[in-house]
């Protein structure tokens, strides 16, 4: 696990919770390990591994209020880069970090964090899902 930062690992198995996939994070840190593995690229790498169809787009801020969770997301903070949001309401987003989850955060600190680039997935036929029973998810 070189390249694989755990915050980067932690939304991505948060993520992938939230659309049902079961993998371990012994499986999303692998797939991450990659020079790409910290970056949307590398995460949408480790998304098409699993055949979860995903897509990224680079929005502007008054798009936020179009758009719903649960999505990955990039924020200008001291903190963790990525995040999941798990939900938009009308005056705060929850959302999920490395570090805390559930956690609500006001939409105009959101917004003046927030750096536009959001990456949505959803599962397929074929999406992998890990269902053994002894596997920490």
């Amino acid at each position: 696990m070189l390249g694989v930062d755990n915050a980067t690992s932690e939304v991505v198995h948060h993520f992938l919770r939230s659309l049902t996939v079961k993998v371990s994070r012994t499986t999303v840190c692998r797939l991450l390990d990659s020079p790409l593995g910290n970056t949307m690229q590398g995460i949408s790498d480790a998304l098409n591994a699993l055949h979860v169809n995903n897509v990224v787009y680079q929005l502007q801020p008054k798009y936020l209020e179009k758009l719903h969770g649960p999505f990955i997301t990039q924020l200008e903070t001291s903190h963790s880069t990525f995040c999941l949001v798990e939900k938009i309401e009308p005056d705060r987003l929850i959302i999920t970090t490395a570090e805390v989850s559930h956690m609500p955060i006001s939409r105009k600190l959101f917004a003046h964090q927030w750096t536009g680039t959001v990456l949505f997935g959803e599962t397929t036929s074929k999406t992998v899902c890990e269902c053994a029973g002894n596997i920490g998810y």
